[in-house]
Order: structure tokens, then C-alpha cells, then sequence
């Protein structure tokens, strides 16, 4: 989206330059970090075998391997996961098929459900969180030493806080 040297990254420098109380040196540097993020995020994400092509996937695997043995339901998923519920439920559909999770339903109640890993789920999450790991890191090995913690403060410091909870209206 944000080719370095790209139509829309020469565009928006450009508007950048010619707006008042508009940094362009800090716009470039910013687009800098969206050309990067966008890398990386090519080069990390491939490296997951086609059946986690889908992040949703991964992202619920590496939940279910943090609350292992522990269920949880597809809401709780979906909460952690940052994923939709209806990304979690498609997913869960694909995992279910490979035989890395299991789905329960409530006796009770048929609407429960309570999702957790299977042995062969538990091995293969530990497979794709370490190739996702390995990935990582080798990526911060291309930095000098030392500028993956400077650009680690840095990125903390542009992810906007989350919004505190509003207070419940008092009657």
C-alpha cells in the first residue's frame, strides 16, 4: 500500500510539503514505518503453511496454545483473538477439519460451545508459533545492533492507548 518511492508515496510527501503545520520529514518518516510494518508483515505472514494462511487461524492458535488445557468459547476467541466472531467461526469450521481442535457443545444447552486444542493441534501450534518466532527474529538480525529495542520504544510510542471504559451513568 505504501511502496517505498511508489505514486502514493511521492503524493503524499508532496501534499505533505505544501500544507501548512504539516512536518514532511515526519510524514516521510511515518510512511517510512508503514512501507516497513507492510514488509514485514509480507514476510512473516507467508511463512504460516497454507492451512493458517489465514491470521484469524494463527492468531486463535497461539490463543488456545496460551489457555491450554483450559476451553474457552468461540467469544473468549474472538475477544483475544481480535477477530470477528464470524472469522473465529469460519476458522474454528478449518481447524476443526484438520483435527486441531475440538469443538463441545453444552449438555444443557446446545448453543455452548467450548473450543480447546487437540494433541495434534497443541504440536502443531508449537510448530507455527516458533516458525512465526524464528521469522521475527530473523528479521530484527537485518537491524544494527541495538536498533530493534530503539525501534521497539519507538513503535510503543506511536500505538494510540486504548480508550478507558466511560463510566456507567449514575441514575
Amino acid at each position: 500500500m505504501f511502496q517505498r518511492g511508489g505514486l502514493v508515496h511521492h503524493t503524499l510527501l508532496s501534499m505533505a510539503r505544501q500544507r501548512p503545520g504539516v512536518d514532511e520529514r515526519r510524514c516521510g518518516a511515518m510512511l517510512e514505518f508503514l512501507a516497513a510494518a507492510e514488509s514485514l508483515h509480507r514476510r512473516i505472514w507467508p511463512s504460516i503453511p497454507p492451512c493458517h494462511s489465514a491470521e484469524a487461524q494463527f492468531l486463535i492458535l497461539v490463543v488456545l496454545f496460551s489457555l491450554h488445557p483450559t476451553p474457552c468459547t468461540p467469544g473468549i476467541l474472538a475477544e483475544y483473538a481480535g477477530c470477528s466472531r464470524t472469522a473465529v467461526t469460519r476458522s474454528l469450521g478449518l481447524l476443526e477439519r484438520r483435527g486441531w481442535i475440538e469443538r463441545t457443545h453444552g449438555a444443557a444447552d446446545r448453543r455452548f460451545v467450548q473450543v480447546r486444542l487437540t494433541a495434534q493441534g497443541r504440536a502443531a501450534s508449537d510448530r507455527q508459533l516458533w516458525r512465526f518466532l524464528c521469522e521475527l527474529s530473523e528479521a530484527a538480525d537485518t537491524l544494527p545492533p541495538g536498533q530493534a529495542l530503539r525501534l521497539g520504544r519507538c513503535c510503543s510510542a506511536l500505538v494510540a492507548p486504548e480508550p478507558e471504559a466511560a463510566a456507567p451513568l449514575s441514575p
